[in-house]
């Protein structure tokens, strides 16, 4: 039986502000957006109860999607500080990239923040960092 891997999906805060900081620093495109929400078809899957207000952001990059979600109603819950790396949840996201300093510098630039003191260097395969994007959630 074979599968093919569709997307993971991030709530955030304010879904411009995220959806413009993966597209800016990482080079995601807008594939699809939709205001009203997933529609009362897709709510079972959210298991949010109703009256439920949403927006959706689909972007792509190369083959990897990033569905953005923004809830008005009800509001997100939880908090937007990062959680430990050995909880049982999806802990952060990775990306390689060509020139590091230049993407930092972008993550700034786009309303991230920079964990200087995640920074660690493996002399074969080169610089690790940790940084955070504008929701809070980690970026590899």
């Amino acid at each position: 039986m074979g599968s093919v891997f569709s997307h993971v999906r991030k709530v955030a805060l304010d879904i411009e502000k995220t959806g413009c900081f993966y597209a800016e620093v990482f080079g995601f495109a807008l594939e699809w957006k939709e205001e009203g929400g997933a529609g009362p078809a897709f709510l079972p899957l959210t298991e949010v109860p109703p009256p439920v207000r949403s927006a959706l952001r689909m972007y792509l990059k190369d083959d990897v999607r990033l569905e953005l979600a923004q809830y008005f109603e009800p509001p997100p819950i939880g908090t937007a500080e990062r959680i430990p790396m050995n909880s049982l949840a999806m802990t952060h996201i990775s990306f390689r990239v060509d020139d590091l300093e230049a993407t930092l510098a972008a993550v700034r630039r786009w309303g991230g923040q920079v964990l200087e003191h995640t920074r660690v260097t493996n002399p074969t395969t080169g610089d690790y960092i940790m940084c955070l994007d504008p929701d809070g959630f980690r970026v590899e």
